[in-house]
């Protein structure tokens, strides 16, 4: 029987750094206090703490790092999960089917909650960026 609940894409643009992080924090702490199973992703970066998303007031919480965000859907764990927040989306931009991941993770049902700035420093559009905000279900703006 195929599932007919379809999950939500919900973008958080803006603020690089701090704000993003605490921002992501609160938001799976709210979750996890509903009972919602949750995960964030991260892209892996060489030389930093890849299991951990940390903001200053002392608060951290578990993440899983990948290289590629299709990672994800071959993870045994996803199946369950009721949302699942990306930090630092953008640095996805060189997938050629970054967005169609999106779409399969919400088509089992998931939320999808991504987190990320929409152009580069010198002004140009993530390309990934453009397709998700597109076809986002509620966008914010968060403020530095």
């Amino acid at each position: 029987m195929m599932k007919t609940n379809i999950g939500r894409l919900v973008v958080y643009l803006g603020a690089d750094g701090n704000r993003e992080s605490e921002k992501l924090i609160d938001l799976y702490e709210r979750m996890v206090s509903l009972g919602n199973q949750t995960a964030i992703f991260q892209p892996f970066e060489k030389g930093k703490n890849d299991e951990f998303v940390e903001v200053e007031d002392g608060r951290k919480v578990s993440a899983i790092s990948v290289d590629y965000l299709d990672e994800i859907l071959f993870m045994e764990e996803v199946q369950c999960l009721k949302a699942i927040l990306i930090k630092d989306i953008h640095f996805f931009d060189t997938e050629s089917n970054g967005y169609k991941v999106l779409e399969e993770l919400m088509g089992q049902g998931t939320d999808v909650y991504v987190f990320g700035l929409n152009v580069e420093p010198v002004g140009n559009a993530y390309s990934l960026m453009e397709e998700v905000i597109a076809n986002a279900d509620e966008i914010y703006q968060l403020q530095t």
